[in-house]
């Protein structure tokens, strides 16, 4: 009981010395809690954004890349598509690190995934009209499709 009422005498004489701590520390404390709660209460609100987004796409759950090339790659993730745990799965491509430069030699470095023509059943992206796709050519997809000289 004694070791109580030490610690609440100390907790008011700091109160008292130090008020604008206190009212910083109880802003703190409050927001903090305030965000948590907030937190807790729209859990599934991100998660019906990523479903209705899976659905539109059919988008993978888990993507499997390799950090390594050469032949021996291609047999390694290809052993992953007939795990068990597997339930579809659609393609290995290629990823090409380059440096893309434009007339007056500025090099921009480029990351491009080869796809496969038609669709498959899983990872259906959605292809949106623009000036930056050429037939048989790249397409991008910035924010603003880039102009072709």
């Amino acid at each position: 009981m004694g070791s109580i009422v030490l610690v609440v005498r100390l907790v008011l004489a700091d109160v008292r010395r130090y008020p604008s701590q206190v009212a910083m520390l109880l802003f703190a404390v409050t927001t903090a809690t305030v965000t948590l709660a907030l937190g807790l209460s729209l859990s599934g609100t991100s998660r019906t954004l990523y479903e209705q987004t899976r659905a539109a796409t059919a988008g993978p759950d888990v993507v499997a890349l390799s950090g390594e090339t050469g032949p021996a790659v291609t047999p390694a993730l290809a052993e992953l598509a007939d795990a068990p745990e597997v339930v579809a799965h659609h393609g290995l491509y290629r990823i090409v690190y380059a440096d893309l430069t434009t007339r007056d030699t500025t090099a921009s470095p480029v990351v491009v995934h080869g796809f496969a023509e038609k669709p498959g059943a899983l990872n259906r992206p959605l292809v949106t009209p623009g000036s930056g796709c050429v037939p048989t050519a790249l397409s991008s997809s910035a924010a603003s499709p880039p102009r072709w000289a």
